[in-house]
């Protein structure tokens, strides 16, 4: 069994391996049995969808169970990382993201106020992503079909 701190740095190393586009270095640390979507830590799925490594995305969630919300030590979700990626790649993953569970409505909270992603995309000077992501909330809501417990 590992120790709590060799998990904690794994997980760490992960995530850079996959941020930085580090393919070799990253298959080496699976060895070491990372888990790609650790709670409130960096880990491979918030590294992978930094990158936009939609191969790793879909492996960490097919088959080490990473949830497409999970959240970072700082409550930075998947599709937050993808939004710092040039355009169209942030939307492209982002769709991957959603297609595969994650929730388009989540909002983080800072200072008391909860900051949906259409205001973050805004913020950050994405208008054309901000209608986007305001345009699959719509979905969201709409469709009666879905499996993703919404927070519309």
């Amino acid at each position: 069994m590992q120790s709590t701190q060799f998990q904690d740095e794994i997980d760490n190393a992960l995530f850079l391996a996959n941020f930085f586009g580090q393919e070799e270095g990253s298959d080496l640390l699976l060895e070491y049995r990372p888990d790609p979507g650790r709670r409130h830590s960096s880990n491979g799925l918030h590294g992978a969808t930094g990158r936009g490594l939609e191969e790793e995305i879909l492996e960490y969630i097919w088959f080490s169970g990473a949830d497409p919300d999970v959240l970072d030590g700082f409550g930075a979700t998947p599709i937050m990382y993808a939004m710092q990626l040039p355009a169209p790649h942030d939307w492209k993953i982002i769709e991957l993201l959603t297609e595969e569970g994650a929730d388009p409505c989540y909002g983080i909270c800072i200072g008391g106020v909860s900051w949906p992603y259409p205001d973050i995309a805004k913020a950050m000077g994405k208008p054309d992503l901000a209608k986007l992501l305001e345009e699959a909330i719509m979905e969201m809501s709409e469709d009666e079909e879905t499996d993703v417990p919404s927070r519309c």
